[in-house]
């Protein structure tokens, strides 16, 4: 996956890491809210995921915003092979081994949200089938301390 475009590119994952990631366990999610590191964020969710199947490009309608929120998490499943372009020009692109493989189909994006938006497009070839799973989220920035002990 690449990305481009708006500020607020936080992360992006693909692929197998995610899954090494998930099947660690609780224990890796709680460590990594507690130990992030100076000037790093955390990501708040603030609605239930929407989540939508596709063939072709689409859009998803999200619904409405709730209060704080800053950006939305989105995690596409590649169905069959395909192109698949982000709102904000990121794209993934899976080939068919990666649509059939529950552990190289996927790739998320956290983008920052743009005013009143209130759905996802997903641009893609008419063949191409996916899902795509997003929701609204509050990111927060750790900040900085600087001790000058002068």
């Amino acid at each position: 996956m690449t990305g481009a475009g708006h500020g607020l590119i936080t992360r992006h994952w693909n692929r197998p890491w995610l899954t090494a990631c998930a099947l660690a366990g609780g224990a890796v999610a709680a460590a990594a809210v507690l130990f992030t590191a100076p000037g790093e964020g955390r990501v708040i969710p603030l609605a239930s995921p929407v989540a939508e199947t596709h063939t072709g490009t689409a859009t998803v309608q999200l619904g409405d915003q709730p209060s704080g929120t800053t950006g939305l998490e989105m995690e596409l499943i590649c169905i069959t092979a395909g192109s698949f372009v982000f709102p904000d020009g990121a794209t993934s692109i899976c080939s068919e081994a990666d649509a059939s493989s529950p552990s190289g189909n996927r790739s998320g994006l956290l983008v920052a949200l743009e005013q009143g938006q209130d759905s996802v497009t997903i641009k893609t070839e008419a063949q191409s089938r996916w899902q795509l799973s997003v929701r609204y989220v509050k990111q927060e920035r750790n900040t900085v301390m600087i001790w000058d002990a002068r």
